[in-house]
């Protein structure tokens, strides 16, 4: 499983699995009963990567790499998107997060 996995690369990199997680703004609980769970999030994924330094593919293995992973959009399993799509529409929804942020800022300034 992939899980499995991340907890290996996890251990590749000398780190714990708490060093990841406060690396990754989880608490240790967190990452662990994502990880034992098998339900972390497309996003938390990448960032773990980026902590590794490596691409997230790898945790899929070469099976992965050939198929440019697909991972389900939705809980029931139909629409698949690769994990760059995924990526893409993380950084969209991040930018409207963002914009939210500060339109809250701007308004709470002129209270």
């Amino acid at each position: 499983m992939i899980f499995n996995e991340i907890k290996k690369k996890i251990n590749l990199k000398n780190l714990s699995v708490e060093d990841v997680a406060l690396k990754i703004g989880m608490s240790k609980q967190g990452l662990y009963a994502a990880l034992n769970n098998e339900s972390l999030r497309v996003s938390d994924l990448v960032k773990v990567a980026g902590v590794l330094e490596i691409d997230v593919r790898e945790f899929f293995g070469e099976k992965g790499e050939k198929n440019n992973v697909n991972i389900a959009q939705n809980i029931n399993g139909n629409n698949h998107q690769s994990i760059g799509e995924c990526e893409e529409k993380v950084k969209g929804l991040e930018a409207l997060l963002a914009e939210k942020e500060r339109t809250i800022q701007i308004l709470l300034n002129k209270s």
